[in-house]
């Protein structure tokens, strides 16, 4: 996928929350598939939903991939910390988790 500007991937996060507000959950959903998934978010993902929840839900693994290497989500990884598997058992899987909203407006760890 192209590599994305920090002002382009903030236009998308404000254009999610935008149909958020207006209540088009389909729109938000397809906005947050253009930001690619941190990597460490990718990985803990995987090991808590297992590779093809990944695949199947056309998220986008470009910085995993760079991040981990070609062909990362056939190999074993490590355990994820074991705060962020409490975190979420039992909660229905939400690309909301994925955007890492520090990375793409540095301003909001504030």
């Amino acid at each position: 996928m192209a590599q994305l500007t920090q002002e382009q991937r903030f236009d998308i996060v404000q254009a999610s929350l935008d149909a958020a507000d207006r209540g088009d959950h389909e729109e938000e959903h397809r906005l947050l598939l253009m930001l690619p998934i941190a990597p460490h978010l990718a990985k803990a993902a995987k090991d808590i939903w297992g590779k093809d929840f990944l695949l199947q839900g056309g998220y986008d693994l470009s910085e995993a991939e760079a991040a981990y290497g070609t062909g990362w989500l056939e190999r074993d990884s490590e355990d994820c910390p074991e705060a962020f598997i409490k975190q979420a058992e039992g909660t229905k899987a939400d690309i909301r988790i994925f955007v890492n909203i520090e990375s793409i407006h540095p301003s909001s760890n504030n």
